[in-house]
């Protein structure tokens, strides 16, 4: 366990194993997650507006109901991804409005 000092309300998980734990009804605003595991969590009504992810994987993890709206993607792998029942307004790949590549699409 490591000697670095918290303040009265920190906790400090440090090569530490806590499968199945839970954290419910809570406020871990600014909260920092670094070289953790998270296989198979379940994050069920959860605030996450300006969170930064980097270097997350992601692969078969799936997201109903979830706001996106504003939200960037940069240098993603969507290899197999699937939307649908999606509202696509604004929404852009490369630049090009999917709303128009879908229009032309249609037309074909």
């Amino acid at each position: 366990m490591s000697t670095e000092e918290t303040g009265p309300a920190d906790i400090l998980l440090l090569d530490d194993d806590r499968p199945g734990a839970q954290i419910k009804h809570s406020n871990i605003d600014n909260a920092l997650f670094r070289d953790v595991s998270m296989r198979q969590a379940r994050l069920h009504d959860v605030e996450a507006s300006g969170s930064d992810f980097r270097d997350v994987n992601l692969s078969e993890a799936q997201f109903n109901h979830a706001r996106l709206n504003e939200a960037v993607f940069t240098n993603v792998n969507m290899t197999n991804v699937s939307i649908t029942d999606a509202n696509l307004s604004g929404m852009t790949i490369n630049g090009i409005l999917v709303t128009d590549l879908l229009a032309l699409w249609r037309e074909e």
